[in-house]
């Protein structure tokens, strides 16, 4: 791939996240289900124990956060992105509000350019409440 090309994947994906981010403070699981591939996972460590869901079950989530009136906004505090032609992988250090509690944590997305879209095809993350 040139330096043109990542130059212009780079771009492609931080709008990516940045819609991303505006889905999720919207709780809109349409909109989720379109940057998401059907059969992605989104995990989080719990314990000694892995949490791993369909990406529909965290979109649900969200949705029904965002439903019963509570703040979800995510700001992106530092992005690296990594690409390889039709792949990619993003580490999102964040701030997160939901609610009244606020956290930090570091999102692991790995993506997939199918066709002309970016999709996600597993998210791992981790967070704390500061």
């Amino acid at each position: 791939m040139s330096k043109e090309n990542d130059y212009l994947a780079t771009s492609d994906l931080e709008r990516f996240l940045s819609r991303y981010q505006d889905i999720v403070s919207q709780g809109d699981k349409a909109g989720l289900s379109a940057m998401y591939h059907s059969s992605a996972t989104v995990a989080f460590p719990s314990g000694n124990d892995l949490t791993s869901v369909n990406y529909r079950v965290f979109a649900e989530d969200v949705a029904k956060t965002v439903e019963l009136g509570h703040v979800v906004q995510e700001t992106t505090k530092n992005l690296r992105i990594e690409l390889s032609g039709n792949i990619a992988f993003m580490r999102v250090d964040f701030e997160l509000q939901i609610g009244e509690d606020n956290f930090e944590g570091t999102d692991f997305y790995t993506l997939a350019k199918l066709g002309t879209e970016w999709r996600i095809t597993q998210k791992l993350y981790e967070m704390h409440q500061v």
